[in-house]
């Protein structure tokens, strides 16, 4: 098997694990049988995205708005990622995702970060 165009993209993992699904989705339909090692590794992966520990509450349409929404605040697209994964709640969080947050940002800034992040994520103000 030879790559012919190569095309790198951060995924945040709502997109990962819709793409896995889909994957396994094909592979019942078309009953092309991958190899174990691989339904494995799919299997483990679509298990830990969907765990409700582990995995963000954000589907992956609406992780993409909320990225879009942050893009002009001057985050990297790393940063962008580490927040659709994870839906920081609190100052403390987002301290701990992004570099340099006080130098960056004020108050009035980061509040407004975590106002966009609870509106696309349906989370409740603690």
């Amino acid at each position: 098997m030879t790559t012919k165009e190569t095309k790198t993209q951060l995924l945040i993992n709502a997109e990962v694990l819709e793409f896995v699904k889909s994957c396994d989705a094909a592979d019942h339909s078309t009953h092309v049988h991958f190899s174990q090692h691989l339904r494995t590794v799919s299997f483990e992966l679509t298990r830990y995205l969907s765990n409700p520990a582990t995995a963000s509450n954000l589907s992956a349409s609406s992780a993409l708005q909320l990225a879009k929404s942050l893009k002009p605040l001057g985050l990297t697209k790393a940063e962008i990622v580490m927040i659709c994964n994870s839906t920081p709640a609190s100052p403390v969080e987002l301290y701990l995702m992004i570099e340099d947050l006080s130098d960056r940002f004020n108050e009035d800034q980061i509040e407004s970060m975590l106002q966009l992040i609870q509106q696309y994520s349906g989370q409740q103000q603690s």
